[in-house]
């Protein structure tokens, strides 16, 4: 167990992690830590391998959690993944089916290779046909020095400043098996059968006689 001492130093850790965060996200996942008991923040930090146990004790673990993620060191809910980059369900979503995809080698320049927005524009199809939200926002972000995509399903007016609130394990699930089991339905058109022309026959008329010239 975590000293007092060494708790308020891990606080300060991931609040110093946070700092690059945009000022909302920011605030909200400040909120987040500071409510957190004691004994809850050791039981995340240890439930996703952010901390390390040793006879010196507890210390937190460097590595970016996107890092931890993609090599499967922190459990997550996934929704795709191609040769470069995994889409898994936010676990802190501002919105229902609220989508982070992750390239799978760290990213720190502004130009995102053409197979992760593919990625990206497969799971936004996904949730626009599964979840009818008024539209799907797709938004390349840089957080803690990576640069992600979030993909945000806009059901009344939210934005990337909106509340965050916590999903629970069953909500992501559910999310997922919904996104799973579609399958669109395409309609093939309808075979036109081929008119046959049928040439029916002139009628003639039979014209009046003409009149009989007399010398």
């Amino acid at each position: 167990m975590l000293t007092k001492e060494q708790i308020k130093q891990v606080k300060g850790k991931l609040l110093k992690q946070i700092e690059s965060w945009p000022e909302s996200q920011r605030e909200n996942a400040k909120e987040q830590i500071d409510s957190l008991s004691d004994e809850e923040l050791v039981e995340f930090l240890t439930k996703n391998k952010l901390i390390n146990t040793s006879e010196d004790g507890d210390d937190l673990n460097s590595q970016n959690p996107f890092r931890l993620i993609i090599d499967g060191k922190i459990p997550s809910v996934k929704l795709g993944e191609n040769a470069e980059a995994l889409a898994v369900l936010e676990i802190n979503p501002i919105s229902k089916a609220h989508t982070i995809v992750i390239p799978k080698k760290q990213l720190k320049s502004e130009s995102i290779p053409k197979e992760i927005l593919e990625l990206a524009n497969e799971i936004s199809d996904k949730i626009k046909l599964v979840f009818n939200p008024k539209k799907v926002s797709v938004i390349p972000t840089e957080i803690l020095g990576e640069r992600i995509i979030q993909i945000l399903p806009v059901y009344d007016n939210e934005t990337l400043d909106s509340r965050r609130k916590k999903a629970s394990e069953k909500e992501l699930k559910e999310i997922k098996e919904k996104i799973d089991s579609f399958k669109e339905n395409l309609k093939r058109p309808e075979e036109t059968k081929e008119e046959k022309v049928v040439l029916k026959k002139p009628v003639l008329k039979k014209l009046p006689k003409a009149p009989v010239r007399r010398p």
